[in-house]
C-alpha cells in the first residue's frame, strides 16, 4: 500500500470517528443546543467555537471594550460566559455597554461563550494587563448557575472556544492551568474520552473546591494588579454562587438577581425567546442601573 492510500485511510477513519463522537455528544447534550431557529442554526451553533456580531454576522471571540472617551474614570473589568458577553444581542443593549453608560467609564468585557471563572483568571494573571488597564476600580463576573463545572469544562463541549483554557487542582491545593491546543482542543474523540473516563462522574466536593480556588486565585491576582479595587459577583441565577460565604469572607461582594428586582428574570419575557435563555435588553435594562446602585459604582 503506497503512502497517499494509508494516508486517505487515516483520513477517513479519523473523520469517520469524529463525526460519531459528534453525534454522541449531541445526543448526550442536545439540551445545550436548542436555540430560536431565526438566530443561528443549531449546525452554526455546535460547529464553531466562536459566536457572529449581530450586526456584521463576522467571527467575533470577544467584544470590543465599551470606551468612554471623554472619561476620567477607570475603566471597569467585566468577566463571565455568554450571559455578560452579551450574546445574540446587539452591542448597545449588552450589559457592558449599559455598565458604560450609566457609569461613564469604560468597560473592558473579557467574557467568552460556554466558559467560567477560568477566563476571568487567565485574564487577570496575564502579565500585559496592567499595561492595557493600567487603573480599575471594578471587576464584576457575572456567574451563572453551573460555572462550578464549567471551570473544568466539565460540560464537554463539542467544539471548545478558542483558547481551550481549564484548571485543576492538584493535591497540594493549587491549581494547575492547561491550554489544549488545536486539533486536541477542536476533536470530539478527545472530548468522549473525557467523558468517558469520569469527568460526568466527578466528585462535587472536588469541582466546588476547584471553583472556588479559581475565584479566590483571581481576586488574589486582581488584588496584585489593582490593590484598591472592588471585586463583584453578579450572580444572574435563583441559586446561590457555590462557596458564597467563603468568597464574602475574602471580601468579594455578591448580588444576586432577587437583590435588584422582585421581577423574575429567568422567564422567557426576559429571554432572547422561548429557546434561548440569554439575557435580553429588557432584563438588562431592569436590573443594571439598580445592579451599579447596589454595588456603590460611582
Amino acid at each position: 500500500m503506497n503512502f497517499k492510500k494509508l494516508l486517505i485511510k487515516i483520513l477517513v477513519i479519523y473523520f469517520s470517528l469524529e463525526l460519531i463522537c459528534f453525534l454522541v455528544l449531541f445526543i448526550i447534550f442536545y439540551s445545550e443546543f436548542e436555540i430560536a431557529p431565526k438566530k443561528l442554526s443549531v449546525y452554526t451553533r455546535m460547529m464553531f467555537p466562536f459566536t457572529f456580531d449581530p450586526k456584521t454576522q463576522e467571527e467575533k471571540f470577544y467584544r470590543e471594550p465599551v470606551i468612554i472617551q471623554s472619561s476620567t474614570k477607570p475603566p471597569i473589568i467585566l468577566c463571565g460566559c455568554s450571559f455578560a458577553y452579551g450574546y445574540n444581542l446587539e452591542d448597545e443593549d449588552t450589559f457592558a455597554y449599559k455598565l458604560a453608560n450609566s457609569t461613564k467609564r469604560s468597560v473592558y468585557n473579557f467574557a467568552e461563550l460556554g466558559m467560567g471563572p477560568q477566563i476571568m483568571l487567565y485574564e487577570l494573571s496575564n502579565t500585559n494587563l496592567k499595561n492595557k488597564i493600567p487603573i480599575c476600580d471594578y471587576i464584576i463576573y457575572v456567574y451563572i448557575a453551573g460555572h462550578e463545572c464549567r471551570t473544568l469544562l466539565f460540560r464537554c463541549w463539542p467544539f471548545l472556544p478558542h483558547t481551550g483554557i481549564r484548571y485543576k487542582l492538584k493535591s497540594d491545593n493549587s491549581l494547575k492551568k492547561q491550554i489544549l491546543l488545536p486539533p486536541i482542543s477542536y476533536s470530539n474523540i478527545y472530548r468522549v474520552w473525557e467523558y468517558i473516563n469520569g469527568y460526568k462522574n466527578l466528585n462535587q466536593k472536588y469541582v466546588d473546591a476547584t471553583f472556588y480556588r479559581t475565584i479566590e486565585e483571581s481576586y488574589r491576582q486582581a488584588k496584585l494588579l489593582y490593590p484598591n479595587v472592588n471585586f463583584i459577583i453578579l450572580n444572574y441565577s435563583d441559586d446561590k454562587v457555590c462557596c458564597q460565604e467563603e468568597l464574602e469572607k475574602l471580601g468579594i461582594k455578591i448580588i444576586s438577581l432577587q437583590d435588584l428586582t422582585s421581577e423574575n428574570l429567568l422567564t422567557e419575557k426576559y429571554q432572547i425567546s422561548k429557546y434561548d435563555t440569554h439575557p435580553n435588553k429588557d432584563a438588562w435594562n431592569e436590573i443594571t442601573e439598580k445592579f451599579i446602585q447596589k454595588a456603590n459604582i460611582k
